[in-house]
């Protein structure tokens, strides 16, 4: 099975981007007195911002994750930058618990996950993390039976 780690991130990106053009419009084409301050500040938070933005999210959000009988997998533009066996994974964790549209974690190492260190897990590289998903759950139990 095939998966994207979050695919709905290239949507998230595109209404932001949009937003902040669109902000950025108003503050440029609209009658007033321009002042340099307000054209930089504005080019700084409505073109540098939601450039770095886009880049951030596109970095990870579509990494592909492959779980098949041998382990799962993460691509980073087709390239491996991880890849864990089944009889090597210590920690899974679904966060929120018994939530289907959480986040999976999955380690070769003993993790402790709260709020905090959920959030900044995905950038771990002793980590797998994915946008869980019912279909994505479904696949993992014929692996992880008793991690699930």
């Amino acid at each position: 099975m095939k998966c994207r780690i979050f695919p709905l991130g290239v949507f998230y990106v595109f209404i932001y981007d949009m937003l902040a053009l669109l902000c950025l419009g108003f503050v440029v084409f609209l009658p007033s007195q321009k002042e340099s301050w307000l054209l930089t500040f504005s080019l700084i938070m409505f073109v540098v911002f939601p450039l770095i933005f886009t880049i951030y999210i596109l970095s990870f959000s579509l990494d592909t994750v492959i779980i098949d009988s041998n382990g799962i997998k993460r691509l980073h533009y087709g390239k491996m930058k991880k890849e864990l066996l089944w009889s090597e994974i210590i920690t899974f964790k679904l966060y929120p618990k018994n939530d289907n549209q959480g986040w999976i974690y999955i380690s070769n190492h003993t993790v402790e996950y709260n709020f905090f260190t959920s959030t900044f897990m995905m950038f771990d590289k002793k980590t797998i993390c994915l946008k869980s998903s019912d279909k994505i759950i479904k696949e993992l139990k014929k692996y992880l039976k008793d991690a699930i």
